[in-house]
């Protein structure tokens, strides 16, 4: 970080608050706030940060503009469970957290405000963030619909479907009927696959590569290619059968 921009970050925090800038100015002084204090490590000001979106007046916002409050002030949680909780410590994969529950309040709020507004890419984002918070929540199901959502919005958005793959992956390992763990592999190992031929940041790429090689070390990879024929599945022999499957 340069001098002049370190000394613009600091200077913020002299504003009791942001109202007396223009919607497009406070929330990219907002999301200034929230990445710079990331980098940084700056909790203090993180929070900060928060507290000027908490008083900020939304009278005069758009609705685009509203979208990308909100999913600024996701961010900013974000960024203060990762600065504040260690990585897969028992605080960090608690069910009942003020962090993850300002994540999904503010993603749901930044997507009710989307629904007018022609900005494709960032409803993806929503979208995605979302899938990934109610996977780590541990509701895989209502995540992959999210993850759905994104595909069906930009078709080939890298981070929807690398975290589809992910997802798989870690679902089938905790399913105990063998064929199950097979096909949901099968589908992880194709979205993967399909991910990490496209542009994402370093990190993301490398954990899907991660992914890749932990099913080919379990799954022979010719197997892992072929893909099963789902809408021909026989579902039984009786009528009784199919019906209840």
């Amino acid at each position: 970080m340069t001098q002049s921009t370190n000394s613009e970050y600091e200077d913020i925090f002299n504003y009791p608050d942001l109202n007396a800038f223009e919607p497009s100015q406070a929330i990219g002084i907002l999301g200034f706030i929230f990445e710079t204090s990331r980098e940084m490590g700056n909790v203090v000001n993180l929070k900060k940060g928060l507290d000027f979106a908490e008083k900020q007046n939304l009278d005069t916002f758009s609705d685009h503009d509203k979208m990308i409050f909100y999913y600024n002030i996701a961010n900013g949680w974000s960024y203060l469970q990762r600065l504040t909780q260690v990585l897969n410590s028992l605080q960090f994969w608690e069910y009942e957290s003020p962090e993850l529950d300002q994540q999904v309040i503010n993603l749901r709020l930044a997507l009710k405000n989307s629904k007018n507004v022609n900005d494709d890419f960032n409803k993806s984002q929503i979208l995605t963030n979302l899938g990934n918070l109610f996977s780590h929540l541990g509701r895989f199901s209502e995540a992959l619909i999210y993850w759905q959502e994104a595909l069906k919005t930009t078709p080939d958005f890298p981070m929807a479907i690398g975290n589809i793959g992910f997802g798989l992956a870690h679902y089938a390992k905790v399913l105990y009927d063998k064929g199950h763990q097979l096909v949901f592999s099968h589908f992880a190992y194709k979205y993967l696959n399909q991910s990490i031929k496209l542009d994402m940041y370093k990190e993301a790429k490398q954990s899907f590569k991660k992914q890749i090689l932990d099913l080919e070390a379990h799954i022979d990879k010719k197997l892992l290619l072929l893909i099963p024929d789902l809408k021909n599945f026989k579902l039984g022999k009786s009528k009784g059968e199919i019906s209840y499957r």
